[in-house]
This record gives C-alpha cells, sequence and structure tokens, in this order.
C-alpha cells in the first residue's frame, strides 16, 4: 500500500491540471449546464468537469496498473463505458433508456472479471451488476449543489482507501482526484462533474465497495453500502416520496421522473444557503458512512 499515497498525489494533479483546460474546451463545444427550474445556478456553467476526475483516476491507476483481467481492471473498464454515456449525454442528449443499457453493459464488464460478493452466492453477479448501476445513478441524482458531489466523492474514497483493501490505490487515486476538481467546483463553481463524471465516481465507489468486502462475509455488504449513504438515503427517500404522491408507479416513470425533492432541494427550501447545505450534507455523509464501516468491523 505504499503506492497509495503516489496514487493521490498523481490523481490530484492530473484533475488539477487539466480543469482549466476542460473547462475551455466545454465553452469551446457548447457543452454546458443551462439555468432551469431543477438548477440552483443562475448562468451556464461548462459540465465537462469529469474528464478532468477521470484523467486524475486514470493517472493513478497507472502507480500500479492492474495484472491481468481482475475486478481493478473490469472496474475501470466498466468505468469507462459508464462515463461515456453520461458525456455523451451531456454532449448530445440520450435517452434514459439508451444511457441504462450502457451503464449495464459497462456493469457488466465489471462482473464479468469477477467483481461480485461471494457471501450472495448465485445472486452475487445480478445484484453486483443492479447495485453498480443503481449507483452510478444515484449519486448522479445528488449531484445538484456545488462541492457537494466531489466532497462526498472525496471521503467516501478516502474512507475505502483507509481500509487498506485491495483497492486501495484507485480509492487514494479517486480521492485525489476528487479534491484536485473541488477548487474549481466550489461556490460559484467553474466547471460541473456532469452526468459522465457524477456517474463515473458513483460507480467506481459501488466498485470500490465491493472490493473492500469481498472477503469480509455480511460485512462486506454493511462496507458496500455506507461508502454511498447519503446517496442510498436521497434514493430511498426521493422513491417512497413520488410513490405516495403518484409520481411514480412503474419502473418507467422512475427511470424518467425527474423532481425537485432530493434532499439538497429539501434543505434549500428550509432556507439553508447552499454552500452550508452542501458541506452539511457532506459532513452527515462522511460521518454516516464512517459509522457504518465502524460497525462492520
Amino acid at each position: 500500500m505504499t503506492r497509495a499515497p503516489v496514487a493521490l498525489a498523481a490523481g490530484l494533479a492530473a484533475s488539477a491540471a487539466l480543469c482549466p483546460a476542460v473547462i475551455s474546451l466545454a465553452r469551446r463545444w457548447g457543452v454546458l449546464d443551462l439555468p432551469g427550474p431543477r438548477k440552483v445556478h443562475h448562468g451556464p456553467v461548462p459540465r465537462m468537469g469529469g474528464a478532468a476526475v477521470l484523467a486524475g483516476v486514470l493517472a493513478a491507476a497507472a502507480v500500479r496498473p492492474p495484472s491481468g483481467w481482475g475486478p481493478e481492471a473490469g472496474l475501470l473498464c466498466g468505468g469507462l463505458v459508464v462515463f461515456l454515456a453520461g458525456w455523451w449525454e451531456d454532449w448530445r442528449g440520450l435517452s434514459p433508456w439508451s444511457r441504462l443499457a450502457l451503464q449495464s453493459a459497462g456493469a457488466g464488464l465489471a462482473v464479468s472479471s469477477g467483481l461480485v460478493l461471494p457471501v450472495l452466492g448465485p445472486l452475487g453477479p445480478a445484484v453486483a451488476l443492479l447495485w453498480l448501476v443503481g449507483m452510478a445513478n444515484a449519486f448522479n441524482f445528488v449531484d445538484g449543489l456545488d462541492g457537494l458531489a466531489g466532497g462526498m466523492g472525496a471521503a467516501s474514497s478516502a474512507l475505502l482507501w483507509s481500509l487498506a483493501g485491495e483497492g486501495g490505490v484507485l480509492s487514494a487515486g479517486l480521492c485525489g482526484a476528487c479534491l484536485g476538481f473541488l477548487p474549481y467546483n466550489a461556490y460559484r463553481a467553474r466547471t460541473f462533474l456532469g452526468d459522465g463524471g457524477a456517474t463515473f465516481i458513483g460507480f467506481l465507489l459501488a466498485g470500490l465497495g465491493i472490493l473492500a468486502g469481498r472477503d469480509l462475509g455480511r460485512a462486506g455488504l454493511v462496507i458496500a453500502a455506507a461508502v454511498l449513504a447519503l446517496p442510498l438515503a436521497d434514493l430511498a427517500f426521493t422513491t417512497v416520496s413520488r410513490v405516495r404522491r403518484g409520481e411514480v408507479r412503474g419502473m418507467r416513470d422512475w427511470v424518467e421522473f425527474a423532481g425537485r425533492d432530493h434532499l439538497h432541494h429539501r434543505l434549500l427550501e428550509a432556507g439553508v444557503p447552499a454552500p452550508a447545505a452542501s458541506a452539511i450534507l457532506v459532513a452527515a455523509h462522511a460521518a454516516a458512512a464512517a459509522v457504518l464501516l465502524r460497525l462492520a468491523g
């Protein structure tokens, strides 16, 4: 694990160095997030910051390249597919079902490499595929405030790194990549992650959680859930609320519905300033994840 600090530095340096270039390219290509009813920003913002995070993770992975077709290689390749699907959505647009199909293909790559929890037995591959796709999207759903998704990504990957498991180098690299991105995404953000970046981080965290808990039996289930504590809570909260209001009656509604009822929206409606709301949610996420990891032993 002595390479993990080097991976952290590589991820941070690559992400921070590339953010200005990515911002410039996004403006030139017109890949901008425009204000709208569900948005809290007031002007067009470049939405390709996830490309810098991806570059940071790849730079970190080069510190200790995966040997052969194993879970780390499968997770990286699957993550690249998920990123490209989100990036195309940011740039040209993509139907929800097409995006879901591409994300499932990326998850299939990861699962085929052995990224499963053995404790689940024959159900392991199917559960892992659903988990990877579901958490990629759940993480994207909470990317609604400056610094929120990047802060959660840094906190979760740092906690995974602290477990010093098989994915320690990748966890450290993801932590560094998120930290390098955050100064450009702080309040009055100069760039957003975009769907590509947010789904990529969520996908990696879901996979790294599986890696960290693979050999720990049922405790591995807690570890996998812990590092995505807030996205899971938000997903459960919004799903139950929408079903009760009759806005979601089936899978199609769930995939296609977009609302202003996420946890960060609720804080804003309660009068909490956006920077404070982001800080509160990142802190709550980190605390909940740390407690769950502690309980998992």
